[in-house]
C-alpha cells in the first residue's frame, strides 16, 4: 500500500510540474496591432501585404518582413498614409480564411477601437482621432499562418474634401462634354 501511494503522489507532482511548464510556454492567438512608427512605405487608402512567416515585421520573434506586391520588403511593417485626408477607419481582409482563433486586436496609436468579425477573416480599426495624412504607421501580424495576405481599406472621414486633382481632372471632362456639344463654325464664315 505503501508503494501505490509514492506512486501516486510520484505522477501527481509529474502532472503538476508538466502542466506548470506548458503555462510557461509563450502561445500566441493570431493578432494584428496597430501603433505608430517613423519610417515608412507610402501607400493609398487601399493596399496590401503578405507576411511570409505569419509574424511580421522582422522584429518579432521568428518574424518576416511584410512583403508588398510579392517584391517590396518593409522589414519592418510601417506605412505612411499617402493620401490627404484623414482616415477615420481602416480594415483588413485576411486570407487564408482558415485560421484558427479566438483573434485577437490591440490599437495602440490613432484608432481606440478594434474587432473581428465572427469567421476572423476581416479586423478594423476605428474610433479615435484617425491616421492623418502623412501619418506613419506600424502593423504588427502574430501567430498567423505562413503567407497569409492583408488586404488594408482606409476610410475617409464622410465629408472629406476631395483632392484638388480629382476636381481638376473633373472640371476638364465637364468641359470636354460642353465643348463637343457646342456647334463650330467654320473660320471661313466669320467676318
Amino acid at each position: 500500500m505503501k508503494v501505490f501511494s509514492v506512486l501516486l503522489l510520484g505522477g501527481m507532482f509529474v502532472t503538476c510540474c508538466a502542466a506548470a511548464h506548458a503555462d510557461s510556454i509563450p502561445i500566441h492567438d493570431p493578432e494584428v496591432i496597430m501603433a505608430g512608427g517613423s519610417g515608412s512605405l507610402p501607400v493609398g487608402s487601399a493596399f496590401s501585404f503578405t507576411s511570409p512567416s505569419g509574424t511580421s515585421p522582422i522584429s518579432l520573434l521568428g518574424g518576416s518582413p511584410c512583403l508588398v506586391a510579392g517584391i517590396i520588403s518593409v522589414p519592418d511593417c510601417i506605412f505612411k498614409n499617402a493620401t490627404k485626408s484623414t482616415w477615420t477607419s481602416l480594415s483588413f481582409d485576411i486570407s487564408p480564411g482558415n485560421q484558427i482563433g479566438p483573434f485577437v486586436c490591440t490599437a495602440l496609436d490613432y484608432f481606440a477601437n478594434c474587432s473581428f468579425n465572427s469567421s476572423g477573416t476581416q479586423v478594423t480599426f476605428s474610433g479615435g482621432p484617425g491616421i492623418g495624412a502623412g501619418d506613419d504607421f506600424l502593423v504588427e501580424v502574430i501567430a498567423w499562418l505562413p503567407n497569409t495576405q492583408f488586404e488594408g481599406r482606409a476610410k475617409d472621414p464622410p465629408n472629406a474634401i476631395p483632392e484638388p486633382a480629382t476636381v481638376g481632372l473633373l472640371l476638364m471632362g465637364f468641359g470636354a462634354l460642353l465643348v463637343k456639344r457646342r456647334p463650330w463654325r467654320s473660320r471661313s464664315s466669320v467676318p
